[in-house]
């Protein structure tokens, strides 16, 4: 396995990952946001990249909070077009 140095990161990351995804597991975006205690933000369907398409407000808008305000922050997750939920 590669170890990553202990570097400091800039401003927090955000992992956006669909629940269902066919081409890259959930499992593994929640690992990578354990793994660097970051947010995740969960869309709760199928599906890859999704991310400031128009097609769910829910993830443009969490996304773009999280560019303009990167904190750590809970993880997220949106059901389709519906409002943020926080875990």
């Amino acid at each position: 396995k590669t170890r990553l140095k202990n570097t400091v990161l800039p401003s927090g990351l955000l992992f956006v990952a669909h629940k269902y995804d066919p081409t890259t597991p959930w499992i593994n975006a929640r690992k990578m946001a354990e793994k660097f205690s970051s947010p995740l933000l969960t869309i709760n369907g199928d599906g890859h990249t999704l991310a400031l398409t128009g097609v769910n407000l829910c993830v443009d808008k969490t996304v773009v909070h999280h560019l303009i305000t990167p904190k750590k922050a809970e993880n997220i997750f949106c059901p389709g077009n519906a409002e943020v939920e926080t875990q």
